[in-house]
């Protein structure tokens, strides 16, 4: 796992289609986190964005047809490997049924804000 020590926060985006993950993880400039290289279930990038660890993680694709696994069960397998492995202070859960074609994001007041 990599970690900075210096980070006091940790926020955890679980996203179920890779679609909709790509331009978040792009924006946010997440690398892939080696630990999940191999990992059987789930993939993980990890960065840091204004001082807070991020941490981006999907379910691998379905073996047998190559699809994003989406769903409730899916969702709550990979929520719980993020917690139990970055023990995030935030979690969320971003995504529509359908995906988004891009994410739009503005500072507001000093805060970043996600459309």
């Amino acid at each position: 796992m990599l970690t900075n020590t210096s980070v006091s926060q940790t926020i955890l985006f679980v996203i179920a289609m890779e679609r909709e993950a790509g331009p978040l993880r792009e924006f946010l400039n997440l690398k892939k986190d080696p630990l999940f290289e191999n990992h059987p279930i789930a993939d993980s990038w990890i960065g840091n964005f204004e001082g807070m660890q991020m941490v981006m993680m999907l379910a691998k694709p379905d073996p047998k047809y190559g699809c994003d696994s989406i769903g409730p069960e899916s969702a709550a397998v990979v929520t719980y490997i993020g917690v139990e492995t970055y023990q995030p202070n935030l979690i969320i859960s971003a995504g529509t049924a359908g995906a988004f074609e891009t994410y739009f994001l503005k500072q507001i007041q000093g805060q970043y804000i996600f459309f």
